[in-house]
């Protein structure tokens, strides 16, 4: 039982309890505008209906966390430019119109289109596609 008294003395002290830091587990109301563990307390009761609101499940100590690595940039970075190479023919579209036969894939494209098309669910090289 002093264990249990400990560890309760010590939540009572945590100066975190205090600070604005504290959110619903239920809303995003204090998302944007993070507070007092007390005034967070108070909304889950009188918004939500919970008489004796419990941590995690009810609010919590949304504490954010800086990486010492992280920096913000002076300019502007862009977006990495994916390339969508379609190289693959379908097999199964070989003996079709020429227009089936023209048509490129890139893997997971032809690898979709088998099994949509030709319910062909597990394609192998060079048999379904190439």
């Amino acid at each position: 039982m002093d264990e249990v008294m400990r560890v309760k003395a010590s939540e009572m002290s945590n100066p975190n309890r205090s600070r604005s830091l504290w959110t619903c587990a239920h809303c995003a109301l204090h998302l944007g505008n993070l507070e007092k563990r007390e005034i967070v307390v108070e909304h889950v009761k009188s918004v939500h209906g919970i008489n004796l609101p419990c941590e995690p499940e009810d609010l919590f100590l949304f504490e954010r966390c800086h990486s010492r690595d992280a920096f913000e940039a002076s300019y502007v970075v862009e977006p990495p430019h994916i390339v969508c190479v379609k190289t693959i023919h379908c097999l199964e579209c070989a003996a079709g119109k020429p227009s089936e036969q023209k048509r490129l894939f890139d893997l997971s494209g032809v690898k979709s289109h088998l099994a949509a098309k030709h319910k062909v669910q597990s394609p192998v090289a060079n048999i379904h596609y190439r």
